[in-house]
C-alpha cells in the first residue's frame, strides 16, 4: 500500500504531521477524524511501515468493504485520508 505526501512508519505513540500507518476497517464504519482509532480486532488491521499488502481471511461470500484510513502514531485518524474499496467474495 502507498501513500502519497505522507511517511509509512510504525505506529509510536506520537502525532506528526505527514507521518502515519494504515488501518483497514472491514464491513464496519470508521471512527470520526477527533476519534482515536481502537487497538487491532477482527475488523480493524493496523499497518506499519514495510508491510504492502495484507489479506483478509476467511470472508464470507457476498460483497464486503474495506476502508483505509491513514492515522498518526498515535492512532488518531489524518483528516480527509480515507480510502474505500468494495469487493465481493465468490462462494
Amino acid at each position: 500500500m502507498q501513500a502519497q505526501g505522507v511517511t509509512i512508519a510504525k505506529a509510536d505513540s506520537k502525532k506528526v504531521e505527514g507521518v502515519g500507518h494504515f488501518h483497514l476497517f472491514l464491513d464496519t464504519i470508521p471512527t470520526a477524524d477527533n476519534v482515536r482509532i481502537p487497538p487491532t480486532s477482527a475488523k480493524i488491521v493496523h499497518i506499519g511501515t514495510g508491510d504492502s499488502t495484507f489479506t483478509f481471511k476467511g470472508l464470507s461470500a457476498g460483497p464486503h468493504t474495506i476502508i483505509a484510513v491513514i492515522g498518526y502514531g498515535d492512532h488518531s485518524p489524518m483528516p480527509g485520508r480515507r480510502d474505500t474499496v468494495n469487493i465481493t467474495v465468490k462462494p
